[in-house]
């Protein structure tokens, strides 16, 4: 395969709407337009939206969920202003781990998130990854970009490495993660959707992040920078 066709498939897989294998148009530079900001305060806020809570023993746990650079999915657990997070992987080894109300085992198995008293390992308090994924995609800070709809999620460091994901929704029900590192998505504009020739990208600016678009043209195979996207499981 030659490395202009091998291009254009990685191209098609992450900005197609429909399959992850949609034709789009190769583009060349041209001049970025600002269309929208959104601030990371807003992002955070209504990342808090985003959790379930559920009964514990005693007490209880909020569950929710977020993704590292590399589009890789973390669970994160909260409980009376403490925090956590693991990733997925992790997770299926299944671990314990100290919380303000008790010791937990927490795991991943069969699309849940779950935990449990250490010693007692009964009962068990879980939510699916599903539920988790349709309310950060719901509940989360939206954009919109021709007919695709995207929720964004940011991550500052702090629980897991620091990454800047938009995720949407397909026809088919299966959702899409596209990822940047922080300093990626600092560095310059990260391109990450083609609607009917036009571009569209983001920049992480400050305490905003940016977005612009530009026309997208159909003679040169020439790429900018773009963002990788994966099916979330």
């Amino acid at each position: 395969m030659n490395e202009a066709l091998r291009a254009l498939i990685v191209w098609a897989s992450f900005a197609g709407v429909g399959t992850p294998f949609t034709r789009v148009d190769p583009v060349i530079e041209s001049d970025p337009t600002e269309i929208e900001r959104a601030a990371l305060r807003e992002v955070l806020r209504a990342q808090e939206r985003i959790y379930e809570t559920r009964p514990i023993a005693s007490a209880a746990l909020d569950f929710g969920i977020g993704f590292d650079p590399t589009g890789y999915a973390w669970g994160k657990f909260r409980q009376r202003g403490y925090a956590a997070a693991f990733s997925v992987e992790k997770l299926k080894e299944g671990l314990e781990w100290n919380f303000p109300s008790s010791r937990y085992r927490l795991s991943f198995s069969r699309g849940n998130f779950s935990a449990s008293p250490a010693r007692q390992q009964s009962p068990v308090a879980e939510v699916p990854l599903l539920i988790l994924l349709s309310r950060a995609f719901e509940e989360g800070r939206q954009v919109q970009f021709g007919p695709v709809r995207y929720a964004l999620l940011y991550e500052d460091g702090r629980d897991i490495p620091g990454s800047l994901s938009l995720l949407r929704k397909d026809e088919d029900g299966i959702f899409w993660v596209t990822y940047n590192g922080l300093e990626q998505a600092r560095a310059g504009i990260r391109w990450f959707l083609s609607v009917n020739g036009t571009l569209f990208g983001l920049r992480l600016e400050g305490e905003h992040i940016v977005f612009y678009k530009k026309p997208a043209r159909k003679d040169s195979f020439s790429l900018p920078q773009i963002c990788a996207s994966k099916a979330v499981m």
